[in-house]
């Protein structure tokens, strides 16, 4: 009889952990916003790239004119802005008899968080790179998500933009009457 009585208790002790201890959980408390992917339209690219040759500009050596292009691997709406994970490449020209003489630049892993004004306007909240030397590939890792940061830098990515900054400067010859000049890299 008290084996009997000891199987009722245990099976209605593991049917009420299964059943109601659930319910006593509150999935709300202490949760804390998903991130959500999102596109990055237009008006939020032209900011992008007008912030990159701002924050760039005065970190190379001067030069005449400058340019960039970047590769967005994704971007995710969090509780403190849009971040935005991609690679940058910047150069800085200088005019010379024989064409745009690329004087400085850099091709870096690049995190800039936008938050949202008014309407669809956006500002740069952050600009954030690795830092350099032997802290580069750590701190690379801590600042992107795993699945984005295993494709970053590569060469078809740098040569895919590297393209792109040749024809902004091509097409930036051309409109500044030097059309016979070359884009020297």
């Amino acid at each position: 009889m008290k084996r009997i009585y000891l199987w009722i208790i245990i099976i209605c002790s593991l049917l009420t952990f299964i059943f109601i201890f659930p319910t006593y959980q509150n999935p709300r408390r202490g949760e804390i916003k998903k991130s959500k992917n999102i596109e990055v339209s237009e008006n939020m690219n032209e900011i992008i790239s007008d912030y990159i040759l701002k924050y760039n500009n005065p970190l190379f050596a001067p030069s005449y004119v400058q340019f960039e292009s970047h590769e967005i691997y994704g971007a995710e709406e969090k509780q403190d802005g849009i971040y935005i994970y991609m690679d940058v490449l910047y150069k800085g020209y200088d005019v010379t008899e024989s064409g745009l003489n690329n004087i400085s630049g850099g091709f870096i892993p690049t995190v800039i968080i936008l938050v949202k004004k008014k309407d669809e306007d956006y500002y740069v909240k952050s600009y954030k790179e690795p830092q350099d030397g032997n802290e580069m590939m750590s701190s690379t890792k801590s600042m992107f998500p795993k699945n984005i940061a295993n494709k970053l830098q590569s060469d078809v990515v740098r040569n895919k933009l590297q393209r792109d900054i040749n024809r902004k400067a091509y097409k930036w010859l051309k409109a500044n009457g030097k059309e016979n000049l070359k884009v020297l890299n």
